[in-house]
């Protein structure tokens, strides 16, 4: 008889220790997909909001004559460059730029945010494929809503989340948005090292 009763301590022991371990595993993956989540919102509406503080007080009518015009000496379009890049460098963005629908394929460049003698500056009217973007970007562009993304890849730029709001002109049309990417890597690193 005392066999079976260490025979069922012992059972009741490793039932009891396995239900805690699974227990255990189970509070970890909802511990780091939580984590996630709230990087994923957190760092979305930090870009947005950049983009937002951005925008306020830029005239689309100036910035539709820029978009015309083309003239990258222009004084509007230098004092728009200077405020994207003063704001780039406060807050830390990877990335803060204003785009435009160039044609039914392609976005172009109005102002960036980054430091013109950078490789990553985008002068007055060049142009990207709109596949370079999140369909948030071409959508705000389209229509003016106002969205930001979950993390993505943004390949040799890393993992990032973006954040966009449209600037209207007199009529209420979208002549272009204000674009913000924010580095998604450290959320990515921090729920990494759980694993």
């Amino acid at each position: 008889m005392k066999k079976r009763k260490i025979k069922l301590q012992t059972k009741i022991f490793l039932m009891t220790f396995l239900i805690v371990i699974l227990i255990g595993i189970c509070i970890g993956i909802t511990g780091q997909i939580t984590i996630h989540n709230m990087g994923q919102k957190d760092i979305g509406q930090k870009a947005l909001s950049i983009a937002a503080s951005a925008a306020i007080g830029i005239d689309g009518e100036k910035i539709a004559a820029i978009k015309k015009d083309l003239d990258a000496s222009d004084r509007y379009y230098l004092q728009i460059n200077d405020k994207l890049n003063q704001i780039k460098h406060q807050t830390d963005c990877t990335y803060l730029y204003m785009i435009a629908i160039h044609d039914k394929d392609n976005v172009e460049y109005v102002c960036d945010g980054s430091d013109s003698d950078s490789e990553d500056f985008s002068p007055l009217g060049s142009t990207d494929g709109n596949d370079s973007y999140p369909a948030e970007a071409i959508k705000c562009l389209k229509d003016g809503t106002v969205a930001y993304t979950s993390i993505y890849d943004g390949g040799s730029w890393g993992s990032l989340a973006s954040g966009f709001v449209p600037i209207y002109d007199s009529n209420k049309k979208v002549v272009a948005i204000i674009g913000c990417d924010y580095s998604a890597n450290s959320i990515y690193a921090y729920t990494r090292s759980f694993t």
